[in-house]
């Protein structure tokens, strides 16, 4: 641990398995405090019971319907209940399926697109009072190659992954400018 993130906190969805829980536990080993959200709670609650037995009282979890806006108020109000604000927001919370133009089906594209890109947005817009109020800090938004390159097998999630890339990077100038 280098403590680079000594009396920070963060929040990661999707912090109940894969990439999410390794990126939960990467932030405690650099100091911060965590709040690990996922759509299961016991696997969010796994996370955060990793992370208090290494760095005991730095981790709460929590259900999160990340495209559910109720969730998400619910989830900063425990994280600003129990560590006092924001500083970090991981928009981690994804799902991909397969296929390409002929073989996705509408319902399976409008839901990925529901979880990999409008949970994305309500992080980004309902954790900003939070993170204002800490005097700014960081969103990182989990996109992918495909978002890039493109790949016909991967019609839905690559779509999704590009729209969160561009409204990332329609976000952030507008954090760092103080404008947000």
């Amino acid at each position: 641990m280098t403590g680079r993130l000594e009396g920070k906190t963060a929040l990661v969805t999707g912090a109940g398995s894969g990439l999410g829980r390794a990126t939960a536990l990467h932030l405690a080993r650099e100091g911060a405090r965590v709040a690990a959200t996922d759509l299961d709670p016991a696997t969010a609650a796994e996370t955060a019971g990793l992370i208090n037995a290494e760095f005991p009282g730095a981790a709460i979890s929590a259900e999160h319907d990340a495209t559910n806006e109720d969730h998400w108020m619910t989830a900063l109000d425990a994280i600003n209940a129990a560590f006092g604000g924001l500083d970090i927001l991981v928009n981690n919370a994804g799902i991909s399926i397969g296929g390409d133009i002929e073989s996705t089906e509408f319902a399976e594209w409008k839901k990925l697109q529901e979880i990999d890109v409008d949970s994305v947005f309500l992080g980004c817009k309902l954790a900003l009072p939070l993170l204002k109020k800490n005097g700014g800090g960081s969103i990182i938004n989990i996109s992918s190659t495909v978002a890039i390159y493109g790949n016909p097998l991967t019609l839905a999630y690559g779509t999704a992954k590009a729209a969160v890339r561009h409204m990332t990077k329609s976000v952030g100038p507008a954090l760092r400018q103080g404008r947000l």
